[in-house]
């Protein structure tokens, strides 16, 4: 069972200037606000995480009349950190470091959340 379904990304893209123009981004439904939940309490952990160079989370986008919420990850750019130094190519391995820990990490958060029931 499919519990996150892409249904829109971004890799991201520079300005003519080499300046970072658009940040990537990946969209997506979930099966259950309880996923969402579990996916976003991963997240949080990555503004520690070793390896990152900036600190992402989700967010709920307006598609105006879609029937299914949809839902954003994309890198946070808080004002105390300059997301433009952490370039294009960063913010890419980012992206891949998410996607190759986060089944590994929501596994554990949700075991414990079924336990709890």
């Amino acid at each position: 069972m499919q519990v996150a379904a892409p249904c829109w990304s971004c890799e991201g893209h520079l300005a003519p200037d080499g300046s970072l123009f658009r940040l990537p981004s990946v969209w997506f439904t979930v099966s259950s606000l309880e996923v969402l939940g579990c996916l976003a309490e991963c997240l949080a952990g990555t503004r520690q995480a070793p390896g990152l160079q900036a600190s992402w989370h989700v967010e709920a986008i307006d598609c105006g009349e879609r029937r299914d919420a949809i839902f954003a990850l994309h890198p946070e750019t808080p004002e105390s950190r300059d997301i433009g130094a952490v370039g294009l190519a960063g913010l890419q391995r980012d992206v891949q470091a998410i996607a190759d820990s986060l089944l590994g990490r929501m596994g554990p958060l949700v075991a414990r959340r079924l336990a709890a029931l």
